[in-house]
């Protein structure tokens, strides 16, 4: 009998991409909710193995499913994937048994070997894809139009980043180049990248933010033609 997965989330691509790629392993069983009503519903009437929560900024209001099903006596395991964009964030996620933060951008892969390894019970790190938090200036460059942004990164991942900067609202799917420059070792970094969410206003100021996923050289040209 397949493990069976419900994952709760909005009808997006995202989501459906995640419910393919879980199936397509061939060990799962996998169910879209889009409402923590609905998906409580399901969770009374069958017998769930594992729980994933789709989320976009991660707030403490969101996981409150989470909490809610941990205070009812379920002990299934959880794990919530979401952009974490401060340090105390990661404290809520903690404190809850048996739940996982898989953070933004992710690959694919990861979470099917993640989710391998919570249903089996086996043991797995509290955060993936640890973020550092840093001050660097990086020179921003739009493919489109060929502007330059002064801008700061303020947390740092194998996946991606945060950046704020001053300038054009940037909008999700927009395609740009980084020069990271590093001044600890002395040395500048070269990164393509897309953006992946936007806020109006950064945590660390007034001043707009976009959290963004590396791209892979193979990969690059492909997501540039989708914005041309």
């Amino acid at each position: 009998m397949k493990d069976r997965i419900l994952i709760v989330s909005r009808m997006n691509p995202e989501s459906l991409a995640m419910q393919k790629t879980l199936i397509e392993d061939g060990k799962f069983d996998v169910e879209l909710s889009n409402t923590a009503s609905d998906a409580i519903e399901r969770i009374t009437k069958q017998n769930i193995e594992l729980l994933i929560m789709n989320l976009g900024n991660f707030t403490k209001n969101k996981v409150q499913l989470a909490q809610d099903l941990r205070g009812l006596g379920y002990g299934f395991p959880i794990m919530i994937l979401a952009h974490i964009i401060t340090t105390d964030t990661h404290k809520i996620i903690s404190d809850l048994s048996n739940t996982v933060l898989l953070e933004k951008p992710y690959e694919l892969k990861d979470l099917t070997g993640l989710s391998e390894k919570l249903i089996d019970g086996r043991p797995v790190r509290q955060r993936i894809f640890r973020r550092y938090y840093t001050n660097e200036t990086a020179q921003l460059e739009l493919f489109k139009g060929g502007q330059a942004i002064t801008s700061k990164i303020r947390n740092l991942s194998r996946g991606g980043a945060f950046i704020e900067y001053k300038g054009p609202q940037l909008a999700l799917g927009d395609v740009l180049r980084l020069n990271i420059d590093l001044k600890q070792v002395s040395r500048q970094y070269e990164v393509n990248a897309k953006v992946v969410w936007a806020t109006q206003k950064s945590p660390w100021g007034e001043d707009p933010g976009v959290g963004v996923e590396f791209i892979k050289s193979k990969d690059f040209y492909a997501n540039l033609l989708r914005k041309m």
